[in-house]
């Protein structure tokens, strides 16, 4: 086997300089797209390999130089109400995560909240130019069909959870499968036999009907068919009445829900939650108090989300990928008073 051609060979066989030649083999957005295809093709055809050794001391080595730099990393809000991370919700979360891990790698986090003033599209792509922002996170967005309309061949972007689908980019995300099996197996090994799961249309698009997969699947290994049926609603359509009905009609002895209303409804019907039925808040945290659920560890998504970014930063990844790439972390049980281990009472 002959030797690898060298970035000067490539450089001189497609008629450019050994910088441009360096620049367009690591995918720079600062050569133009048509060269940079030309020189890559170029290496290819000289049998050209990237060394993966070589690949991971040049990025310690740009990584060192660019730390002290405080590059201004996007953090993009698709809401009216402003938000900080002191503010106990998701994206605040998110937003508290990503913010220490970026002054960690050197970086700086800066919100941007989608409003009537920053608006989306060219007027906002505007607002990222001017602050000397090429590198973006997305937090939630209100749904599949919400579009931003960036200029995204000139951005490196991840975005957290499954609910942005406007062109394909690096996501981060809750495993939403296993944290149901998760739970389900903490219902069962503390004698609530019968857990049923509510969710919004909404949230099944957000997590990519992860909750849900995990329910039927798990529900179905365990007792080959689905004792109580997922209550799936739109968001305009549910109600107490809804929710006890439900309750009522399949012997639901755990509700597992994301909506923080479930509490007070079930404990206004007469419930002594705990004692009668078993509670499972799906999304938990700090401020969680005596529910008991999962933790989705969102200050930890939001800073694997920075990682993401700023490696793609560092790579010059800029634009659409070619194979996104998705990081899901796992859930943690946060011990409450709403799920004991149960005692069944004649």
């Amino acid at each position: 086997m002959g030797a690898l051609p060298t970035i000067a060979e490539i450089a001189r066989h497609c008629k450019v300089s050994t910088y441009t030649a360096s620049l367009a083999l690591r995918n720079s957005h600062r050569v133009a797209q048509a060269t940079r295809d030309r020189v890559q093709a170029g290496a290819r055809a000289l049998g050209y390999r990237p060394n993966p050794l070589i690949n991971a001391l040049m990025a310690r080595v740009r990584n060192r130089r660019n730390r002290p730099t405080g590059d201004v990393l996007g953090f993009i809000i698709s809401r009216e109400k402003a938000i900080h991370p002191g503010q106990l919700d998701h994206q605040a979360r998110m937003l508290k995560g990503a913010s220490a891990r970026a002054r960690e790698l050197g970086y700086r986090i800066e919100p941007i909240r989608l409003t009537s003033v920053n608006g989306r599209g060219s007027r906002l792509q505007q607002v990222l130019d001017t602050r000397g922002i090429h590198g973006v996170i997305i937090a939630p967005v209100p749904g599949h069909d919400f579009k931003i309309n960036l200029a995204w061949e000139r951005l490196a972007c991840v975005t957290i959870s499954y609910s942005f689908s406007e062109v394909p980019v690096h996501r981060v995300t809750h495993n939403h499968f296993r944290s149901m099996r998760l739970v389900l197996d903490t219902c069962h090994a503390r004698g609530w036999k019968r857990p049923g799961i509510l969710l919004s249309q909404h949230v099944l698009e957000a997590v990519d009907q992860g909750f849900l997969a995990g329910y039927l699947t798990s529900t179905y290994s365990r007792h080959h068919r689905i004792p109580v049926p997922p209550l799936l609603y739109a968001d305009d359509a549910f109600n107490r009445r809804s929710l006890l009905e439900w309750v009522k009609k399949h012997r639901v002895d755990a509700v597992l829900s994301l909506r923080h209303d479930t509490h007070d409804w079930l404990a206004g019907a007469g419930y002594d939650i705990g004692r009668d039925i078993g509670l499972v808040m799906l999304d938990c945290n700090e401020s969680a108090g005596e529910m008991s659920g999962i933790d989705q560890r969102q200050s930890e998504i939001g800073a694997a989300a920075t990682e993401l970014l700023a490696n793609a930063m560092q790579n010059s990844e800029y634009g659409i990928p070619s194979l996104p790439r998705v990081v899901g972390l796992d859930g943690v049980w946060h011990e409450g008073g709403t799920l004991p281990a149960r005692r069944i009472h004649h």
